[in-house]
This record gives C-alpha cells, sequence and structure tokens, in this order.
C-alpha cells in the first residue's frame, strides 16, 4: 500500500466534458466529502489521494 498521493492521467477519449466534474472523496476521515470543481478536458493529470476512493461525475457526452 502506498500512504502518498499518485498523480495519474484521466483519459476521456470519445468523450466531451460539458462543464467541471463534481467529486466525492470517500476514506476513513471523510465520508462522501464534496471536492472543488474539476476542470477536464481530453487528458488531464489527475492526483489520487492515498488510500481512498474518488468519485466524479462528468457532465458531457458521448463522441465518436
Amino acid at each position: 500500500m502506498n500512504d502518498q498521493a499518485i498523480t495519474r492521467p484521466l483519459v476521456l477519449d470519445h468523450f466531451a466534458p460539458s462543464g467541471p466534474a463534481q467529486g466525492k472523496l470517500l476514506d476513513d476521515q471523510h465520508k462522501a466529502t464534496s471536492l472543488p470543481e474539476i476542470m477536464l478536458a481530453g487528458k488531464t493529470d489527475y492526483a489520487v489521494p492515498p488510500l481512498s476512493i474518488t468519485r466524479l461525475t462528468i457532465p458531457g457526452q458521448v463522441t465518436h
């Protein structure tokens, strides 16, 4: 296990965001705590907190 945040690419192939993503953080200290709005593009580096789950709700549409 890693107790440090990890930055990973978030790639949205075939999806066009239409606004900022809403996020919720779940870990031993946060029970679905709202995160600040997240602006996304086709590829965005995103820091994932250690030992947690982050749920992103991304408005937009599927593209081909």
